[in-house]
């Protein structure tokens, strides 16, 4: 709902876990609504959300975030992929025209899993994940997409956001 000057007023405010939280009021249709919140959704502490994304760009993996942050791996999955989510919007409306290039990792299990290149073309990885031995207790999914992102970091992308089978990673155009 956009906030336009003149019809909207404040209308009282309460706290949440994470800070105050503006109400507002419409004076043109009559609705009262919350002000937009950072991490809409996420019910932890921002101070968490940052240890979270902090932790995860040092190279840790979610079971391991998720003991040391004591959250649920869930909720470390959730918050990633809100900040994943909003760097990306932040990217694409700061970014000008062919400024990155983007790849997308989609997990389908450890033999069809595979690579979306920039102009659509698909790479089956399946092949190069059956070559790399994994540990026993090691799970599968966060494994093998491990394996996949280390091998396109050594072309030059970078993670840029995550989602529920994809992980999106990206590296200044060529």
């Amino acid at each position: 709902m956009p906030l336009l000057s003149g019809e909207c007023k404040k209308s009282g405010s309460f706290r949440n876990r994470n800070r105050a939280v503006q109400r507002l009021f419409c004076k043109r249709c009559g609705i009262s609504f919350s002000e937009s919140q950072p991490f809409d959704g996420l019910r932890i502490d921002h101070a968490k959300v940052i240890q979270i994304v902090k932790l995860f760009s040092e190279g840790l993996g979610v079971r391991a975030i998720s003991r040391l942050t004591d959250c649920h791996i869930h909720t470390v999955l959730s918050a990633l992929e809100t900040v994943g989510e909003r760097l990306l919007a932040a990217d694409n409306q700061t970014a000008t025209a062919g400024r990155y290039e983007y790849v997308t990792i989609r997990w389908a299990g450890p033999e069809n899993t595979h690579i979306i290149r920039p102009g659509g073309q698909v790479e089956f990885v399946g092949a190069e994940l059956r070559k790399v031995h994994k540990p026993n207790r090691a799970d599968d999914h966060s494994f093998y997409l491990n394996c996949a992102m280390n091998g396109l970091t050594k072309e030059g992308y970078e993670f840029a956001g995550i989602s529920n089978d994809d992980i999106v990673m990206k590296r200044l155009a060529r």
